[in-house]
């Protein structure tokens, strides 16, 4: 009897050259025949046998991997298929099949810890997404209103002067959810762009990605400094008073 074990890995993945040899090395080790294909972003591919092609590949910002694909065969026709990148929202997928249950669990549990070991330390930034957490968020506050848990500590509708129509009031929230959804829509470009799910750092992209580090570094500073500014800024405002 066939056994078959899917998994998903949902954590990002930054793929580095020595922890994607060390899962080469652990496929070719258990399976023997092993081949991989890597899709890059001008849609085209690099088919090959030899991990050496894709550790030696220059991977330019024209030419960049966006997903690799491993495919593995041994001699009792036991299968195993990775794929890495390209599987929105999850950052990989495999699928093993074999006569044993015990060869297809251990090496999905070997698997897992392999993937584990390229856990980045941005994960957390990468899997939050920015409109989803708002619509939350939002949802979650505007239950506490309905219910009046925090109606009597802040008002959300200021009274509005006798001469501000219906009309006006329309357009003013129209403006503001415009102006909103922009600045969201921003937000989840940058966060996108210096979390990325998946990442290749193979080739050029090693430099690409000391640039986005520096970039991080550079957004949470300037935010940390609004914040900063925005408090101080509110601490005179009341002294003033």
């Amino acid at each position: 009897m066939k056994t078959s074990i899917p998994r998903k890995i949902k954590h990002s993945l930054l793929v580095e050259a020595e922890e994607f040899s060390s899962l080469w090395t652990f496929i070719s080790s258990r399976y023997g025949e092993v081949k991989a294909v890597a899709e890059c972003n001008d849609k085209t591919e690099l088919d090959t046998e030899d991990i050496s092609d894709i550790l030696n590949f220059e991977n330019p910002n024209y030419r960049k991997i966006t997903s690799i694909t491993i495919s593995a065969q041994n001699s009792y026709n036991e299968t195993l298929r990775v794929q890495i990148g390209g599987q929105w929202p999850q950052a990989a997928k495999f699928n093993l099949e074999s006569q044993s249950y015990e060869f297809a669990s251990h090496n999905s549990q070997e698997l897992i810890k392999l993937f584990s070991e390229m856990k980045p330390g941005y994960d957390l930034f990468a899997r939050i997404n920015v409109m989803y957490t708002f619509i939350a968020v939002t949802a979650v506050l505007s239950l506490l209103r309905t219910i009046g848990i925090v109606f009597h500590i802040i008002s959300f509708s200021p009274p509005m002067p006798d001469t501000v129509s219906s009309l006006d009031i329309f357009n003013i929230v129209l403006l503001a959810l415009i102006v909103l959804f922009g600045v969201l829509v921003f937000f989840e470009w940058l966060r996108v762009t210096l979390f990325p799910k998946v990442f290749f750092m193979l080739g050029k992209q090693k430099k690409k990605m000391e640039q986005l580090i520096k970039w991080r570094w550079f957004a949470f500073s300037a935010i940390g400094a609004a914040i900063l500014a925005s408090v101080i800024g509110g601490l005179i405002v009341e002294k003033l008073k």
